[in-house]
């Protein structure tokens, strides 16, 4: 369905022009003049400004402009695409729970000062790795190994996280009457064993970049 007028302010800002621009950066490689790009650069512009506003911040935005901007980067070698993907993903990081977490939550990325930003969710998680994954790649083709290193570390904590909520044998089923329907599955969290697509989705394609 297409909103031409929003019917609501539901975080639609957060999700549609990222993967808008996501899909528009795959193709920008097919075509030789520079207008594409021109134009999918103001947009990339207008975005970001409106992300960095603190009213607008929000975690959700970050994944699907890093790709976008990662293909767009390597396409035209605009070091302002690189540091747009530092300077999202660096803010990523930090939200991210590792000092005096619970075993149960740690490197997952959630924040008691912004209910707005959503509770811990598998499926946010798994997203934000693929968007770490792609930003450690931009990092260590820019020789940025600083920055590469915290993007590591960032990763091994949120696969971490995504492995313990993963069903992987009769121990984490023994509760399942059909066990053999939930192996391989991820929980939504470690208080909510609901199991959707998108929480394996997005782990196998973080997992399949990281490899």
């Amino acid at each position: 369905t297409t909103f031409f007028k929003p019917r609501s302010r539901s975080g639609m800002e957060n999700f549609y022009p990222g993967e808008t621009l996501l899909y528009w950066a795959c193709g920008l490689g097919e075509r030789s003049g520079t207008q594409e790009h021109e134009r999918f650069q103001r947009s990339a512009e207008y975005y970001m400004e409106w992300h960095l506003r603190e009213e607008n911040r929000n975690p959700a935005f970050v994944p699907y402009h890093t790709l976008a901007y990662a293909s767009a980067w390597r396409l035209t070698g605009s070091d302002w695409f690189r540091e747009a993907i530092f300077e999202i993903n660096d803010w990523l990081a930090g939200l991210q729970r590792i000092d005096h977490a619970e075993p149960d939550v740690l490197g997952d990325f959630y924040s008691s000062d912004h209910a707005e930003y959503g509770p811990s969710h598998t499926s946010s998680t798994a997203v934000y790795l693929e968007s770490l994954v792609k930003a450690l790649a931009v990092a260590r083709e820019s020789e940025d190994l600083d920055r590469a290193g915290r993007y590591r570390e960032a990763i091994i904590l949120a696969l971490r996280n995504l492995i313990q909520l993963q069903f992987a044998d009769d121990v984490d089923a023994f509760y399942v009457a059909r066990q053999v329907r939930v192996f391989g599955a991820l929980r939504t969290s470690p208080w909510d064993n609901s199991l959707r697509i998108d929480n394996v989705a997005h782990a196998l394609l973080a997992v399949s970049r990281a490899l």
